[in-house]
């Protein structure tokens, strides 16, 4: 089970320009508070490649304004996958194994403040959900279309189609992300 006072990584990897990362890190903290929730915020600079040096200078005024952020820098982009295998290998080996892993892009624009407690409590109801996305219209309408049943874990409404599906905002229960974690 995840604690519901397990700790939280929200990672983020930058590769945007500066103006989309910065709006992106202002709905970040607009829609949680990272200290309430005990989170820590994982940056890895993924090099865009377009004007980077103001990419780069948005990326160090964030980490001074947020000096608990952990910033990762391999020197190049590394891709989605093993820019996020990185971020867990350099930023979450000593991780308890009942921490929240919450994939936070910066074109994300969550709708509550509650999403990140609505995940962790989620996880802490049900011992087999290990991946969680948030919702959005689309994928909405899909799924109505598709007369996919609602169900509720801890007070919340989940969709669980059985097939791949357009993800946003995702968290994972770290024990649960195996395939991410710990090299041998």
């Amino acid at each position: 089970m995840v604690d519901p006072r397990a700790p939280a990584y929200i990672l983020t990897m930058v590769y945007t320009g500066a103006k989309m990362f910065r709006a992106g890190m202002e709905r970040l903290h607009a829609s949680t508070d990272l200290v309430a929730h005990g989170a820590q915020h994982v940056l890895l600079d993924q090099h865009w490649p377009l004007d980077y040096a103001a990419t780069r200078a948005a990326i160090d005024e964030y980490v001074a304004a947020h000096p608990d952020t952990v910033l990762l820098d391999a020197g190049a982009n590394l891709g989605l996958h093993r820019g996020l295998n990185y971020m867990v290998e350099h930023a979450l080996a000593a991780a308890p194994d009942d921490a929240v892993i919450v994939a936070f892009d910066p074109d994300e624009a969550p709708q509550t403040t509650t999403w990140l407690q609505a995940m962790r409590s989620v996880m802490s109801a049900d011992s087999k959900c290990g991946w969680l996305s948030l919702m959005n219209r689309p994928c909405l309408d899909h799924l109505d279309e598709q007369h996919i049943p609602t169900t509720e874990v801890a007070g919340m409404r989940l969709r669980v189609p059985g097939y791949s599906l357009m993800n946003v905002l995702c968290g994972w229960r770290i024990r649960r992300a195996s395939c991410l974690v710990r090299r041998a």
